[in-house]
């Protein structure tokens, strides 16, 4: 029986890591539940013009309009991966945008910071919906949201290049600090850092930045290292490739949108900062990120600082919106997420790394705060 060839629309030879991450995740489906062949083929449409039998079975990826219409013609299976797709109706599977842009107002809340910018990519659904998240947030915290939209394509345009960074450059002017700046997409959250360090501002202490899309390639290779959300690309290529398999097996193509959450916060450098004038709070916040797998208690905090107890309780319900034992849990919980996600580490032998004082303080710790156990955490990451 001959393989089904199914063509991968995406243009690999651009430097995301989100494009090879979902490659993968398509070919790990692929592999394991199918004899399918993977084709990669940016632009699919030339294979199927003026021809009487489709060369591919279905298509996944950036399915661009002349493709859609070879597609429809033929009646194929299809997904696409496109979150900017104008197609009304398109099977598609993409990264929850304003889920993450919740993830990150929140980490910037948490931090302290209540002067918060989003700035992002003009005319760009991707971005539209990351600031609703953003603006969910902020709202709960009755701060403004503040929106600057900059030029998407700048490459290797002069004239967009030195726009872009003329409105850096003149928004920075005008900016107090300290502020918390947030975008949709890894590479402009780069190209942000270098134009905020060039306006003399320091990163985290006057600007603390954090993206979307945990690409290495632009948040670990130079410093300050930028905080970001994973997006967990490589399930969403995973979950492509199990809704083009379910159209095959169900001969029925719906006009679904489905929605991959993100993993959580990637925390690097450019958010290692607390944007709070009370000196003793500030204290307490950095004590608590510095110590907090080691098994700390509010006691421990409390002895940090030249206050009393109850004034520095008072300070952290009225500044920060939470207790003291919450922010210990809330960066102990973050931080077993992260293993969760990252590692196949017995349960029983992690509480200790994390500061918990044993295995059931650590299930029923983190059953309070996400309403699942670690355990049952861990069950919902793994694909079916």
């Amino acid at each position: 029986m001959e393989r089904k060839k199914i063509a991968l629309s995406f243009n690999l030879e651009l430097p995301y890591e989100r494009y090879h991450d979902f490659y993968c995740g398509v070919q790990e489906y692929a592999d394991k539940y199918t004899g399918w062949e993977l084709v990669w083929d940016h632009f699919p449409e030339f294979k199927f013009k003026s021809q009487k039998e489709p060369y591919y079975a279905g298509v996944i990826g950036r399915i661009k309009f002349d493709a859609y219409k070879e597609i429809v013609r033929f009646g194929l299976p299809h997904v696409n991966s496109w979150y900017g797709s104008t197609i009304k109706d398109i099977p598609s599977v993409l990264p929850d945008l304003e889920e993450t842009g919740r993830i990150a107002a929140q980490h910037l809340i948490d931090r302290g910071f209540r002067n918060i910018v989003n700035i992002d990519n003009k005319d760009d659904p991707a971005s539209d919906d990351f600031f609703k998240g953003v603006k969910s947030v902020l709202k709960k915290y009755k701060v403004p949201a503040k929106r600057l939209l900059v030029t998407r394509e700048v490459g290797e345009d002069s004239l967009l290049w030195h726009k872009f960074c003329n409105n850096i450059d003149k928004w920075a002017k005008d900016w107090k600090t300290p502020l918390g700046v947030c975008c949709s997409m890894s590479h402009l959250g780069f190209k942000l850092s270098r134009r905020i360090i060039e306006n003399n501002l320091k990163i985290p202490e006057d600007v603390a930045l954090i993206c979307g899309f945990n690409e290495h390639a632009f948040c670990e290779s130079h410093a300050p290292l930028i905080s970001s959300i994973d997006m967990d690309i490589e399930r969403i290529g995973y979950e492509s490739a199990r809704l083009l398999d379910e159209q095959f097996q169900n001969g029925v193509v719906k006009g679904e949108r489905r929605m991959i959450t993100p993993n959580g916060l990637v925390a690097r450098d450019s958010t290692d900062t607390f944007a709070i004038k009370d000196e003793n709070l500030k204290i307490a916040m950095r004590f608590i990120a510095d110590n907090v797998k080691n098994n700390i208690n509010v006691v421990d905090v409390v002895d940090a600082v030249p206050i009393s107890r109850r004034s520095l309780e008072l300070k952290f319900e009225k500044m920060i919106g939470h207790t003291i034992i919450d922010e210990i849990n809330r960066l102990r919980i973050i931080t077993l997420k992260r293993i969760l996600i990252e590692s196949d580490t017995k349960l029983n032998q992690l509480y200790r790394d994390i500061g918990f004082s044993s295995p059931k303080h650590m299930r029923r710790v983190f059953k309070r705060y996400t309403s699942m156990t670690p355990i049952e955490f861990r069950e919902s990451l793994k694909r079916a």
